[in-house]
């Protein structure tokens, strides 16, 4: 365990007079929000990803498109 001392402002220092074990409470809220910040992360860095492999795919479908057609007329 590592000991954190933190500054909040006063209308969150009153909301945390009403919680039970504090730490734990800080612990949790803390946790919660970086794995949704993670996940956030991971949906941007997915939705760049895709749409790097759609240009790409269209590209390739481009390049096959004459390859598909050659010898037809």
């Amino acid at each position: 365990m590592v000991r954190f001392n933190i500054t909040v402002p006063d209308r969150i220092a009153q909301k945390l007079t009403k919680v039970g074990n504090k730490s734990r409470f800080i612990s949790e809220a803390v946790e919660e929000k970086i794995k949704t910040q993670e996940k956030e992360t991971r949906m941007i860095t997915m939705a760049q990803e895709y749409k790097e492999m759609a240009s790409e795919q269209v590209e390739f479908m481009k390049d096959w498109s004459v390859a598909e057609t050659e010898g037809w007329e």
